[in-house]
């Protein structure tokens, strides 16, 4: 069986031309800024490698010259995973729906049930005229995400997930959310510094990133051995009070803010007895909180945009060589880790 020849796209004219691709675009668009004899030599040029528009393409051009309209070209925002366990992760696709909204797409969240029946993707998503796919959170069925055929739409990986499937991928810097939120405690005079941390089950591979990121950082200190990372086990109330009696410390780190609850109930003070932060304050949190802010939406925004790249330049199915794109995370001043000493 032969292989289907790539279709020739905008990025292989321009590197034939030596010229940005968007001088290619606006060529072939009629732009009346280039010259003349610009437009007549890269239009033959098209037409020698054979390149051919895109109906979709011209559509959506056309689009972007319009006046909004209420209906963009779909996209779908693919997820499954076990709601009732593990909870909805929705900041990626609001940030995803935000940027596909200015860039002339309607993107519809389609979270598959526990049993995914075959095929997968659905046969509509062709019918429908989908043009790209963004894989949120997947957990479960993993084989039916790798053995998919994508071939005929643009795929975005979009945030940290239990299946990595080759694609394009966008994600947050965790082990750099860590390293950061460490450093701003020290930076406000907190030594002693504890982690109270999580491992999903299955384990995340976010989990490992935390951990060896909070290893990494009480070991340079010396404190590895003084103080212990503290892991919360399962569905189960974290045992706070054996551990903080045995660490001691000035300051603790928790995964999330329901440990700053649990020391609220044990009647100690927060700030005041211990300092604390968030390794995930969302939308949803407190902003009063300290703590690193989930670079979420900001994740499904800059996949939208590098989805809307690819679909523009015929890029579809997993790349032979993907990039992966890390969106660095924010420290919120918050009021719980004030400075001391």
């Amino acid at each position: 069986m032969q292989p289907v020849a790539r279709p020739v796209s905008l990025r292989d004219v321009a590197h034939a031309a030596r010229v940005h691709v968007s001088t290619v675009s606006r060529a072939l668009n009629n732009d009346p800024k280039i010259p003349v004899s610009t437009r007549e030599r890269l239009q033959a040029l098209a037409r020698e490698l054979g390149y051919q528009r895109q109906p979709l393409f011209a559509a959506m051009s056309h689009r972007r010259r319009q006046p909004r309209q209420q209906e963009g070209v779909p996209l779908v925002f693919a997820s499954h995973l076990p709601y009732e366990r593990i909870g909805h992760t929705g900041f990626h696709l609001r940030g995803a729906q935000a940027r596909g909204d200015t860039l002339g797409y309607n993107i519809r969240e389609e979270p598959f049930p526990a049993r995914l029946t075959p095929p997968f993707p659905p046969l509509n998503w062709r019918h429908r005229g989908v043009a790209g796919i963004l894989v949120g959170p997947w957990l479960g069925q993993e084989q039916a995400l790798l053995d998919a055929d994508l071939a005929g739409f643009s795929v975005i990986q979009c945030g940290n997930t239990w299946c990595d499937a080759g694609y394009h991928i966008v994600r947050s810097a965790v082990f750099e959310g860590v390293a950061e939120c460490y450093r701003q405690l020290r930076s406000r005079g907190y030594r002693r510094i504890g982690f109270c941390l999580i491992r999903h089950d299955p384990p995340h591979p976010d989990d490992f990133q935390r951990e060896a990121a909070a290893h990494e950082c009480l070991l340079r200190d010396g404190l590895l051995e003084q103080c212990p990372i503290h892991f919360e086990k399962g569905d189960a109330h974290l045992d706070l009070e054996p551990w903080l009696r045995r660490v001691k410390p000035d300051a603790i780190i928790g995964f999330h803010g329901g440990i700053r609850t649990r020391l609220l109930h044990l009647g100690y003070r927060v700030p005041g007895d211990y300092g604390f932060a968030q390794l995930i304050l969302t939308p949803d949190n407190p902003r009063n909180h300290s703590g690193i802010e989930a670079a979420d939406p900001m994740v499904g925004s800059t996949a939208v945009e590098l989805l809307d790249t690819m679909i523009r330049h015929a890029e579809t199915g997993r790349p032979e060589q993907r990039r992966v794109t890390i969106i660095d995370t924010v420290w919120n001043e918050g009021v719980t880790a004030p400075k001391v000493g």
